[in-house]
């Protein structure tokens, strides 16, 4: 019974789908509750990195410019100058995600008056990238969640990431580690997951899952 809770409970809990578990500065949110205001995530009682389901298997109705899609899982992605074992990226500097691609989309915020954290967060699926400039976060606010209090403050001109922020993924493309240093308004990200079927079970298992819970029914009138 235990995987059948885990189903039903992933089943109750959409605004996390796709995010396995996260570490450090890191906490999921639903979209609802995000705060869009200047040094809205300043309490130090909380975990100030905050994440949250934007879009799951959707199918992207424009293309997507990423900033990066962390190709190398040795380095980190620094925006800015780039030292040793760093890549340096740009708006748009990224492969494009072309119309009608399926993705999964996240969307990440960092807002203290001035601080720095680390975090990192694990997706059930292949990272494809990341939109970390201003810009490119305009151009992709599409896929934001309707009716979501974010990003459309126009108080923030600058969202996205600052000099020396940094991001990396591990060799399995799955687990995003993002360092964050930023001031008022703070930062955000966008990221991309693939979006596959891995996750649906088949209807032979929605059968058998069926099956399973008659018979314990059963099991239970008899007792």
């Amino acid at each position: 019974m235990k995987h059948l809770s885990l189903l039903l409970i992933g089943i109750a809990a959409p605004a996390y789908a796709g995010i396995l578990g996260v570490t450090g500065d890191f906490s999921v949110f639903a979209p609802a509750t995000a705060s869009y205001v200047a040094n809205a995530y300043d309490d130090p009682t909380e975990a100030p990195m905050r994440i949250w389901t934007e879009q799951i298997a959707i199918e992207l109705a424009s293309s997507v410019d990423l900033d990066t899609d962390l190709a190398d899982s040795t380095k980190k992605y620094v925006v800015g100058g780039a030292g040793a074992g760093e890549v340096a990226f740009g708006a748009g500097s990224g492969p494009t995600l072309a119309k009608g691609t399926r993705v999964n989309v996240y969307y990440a915020y960092f807002d203290p008056v001035s601080d720095s954290a680390r975090g990192t967060v694990t997706f059930e699926e292949k990272i494809l990238g990341i939109v970390a400039h201003t810009g490119q976060l305009q151009f992709s606010d599409f896929l934001r969640v309707a009716g979501a209090p974010y990003p459309m403050n126009p108080a923030f001109a600058a969202r996205g990431w600052e000099n020396s922020e940094w991001g990396m993924v591990d060799a399995a493309r799955t687990t995003f580690t993002w360092n964050a240093a930023a001031s008022s308004p703070g930062d955000q990200f966008r990221i991309f997951t693939e979006a596959t079927d891995a996750a649906v079970p088949e209807p032979g298992s929605f059968a058998l899952l069926a099956a399973g819970i008659g018979a314990l029914a059963l099991a239970r009138r008899k007792r």
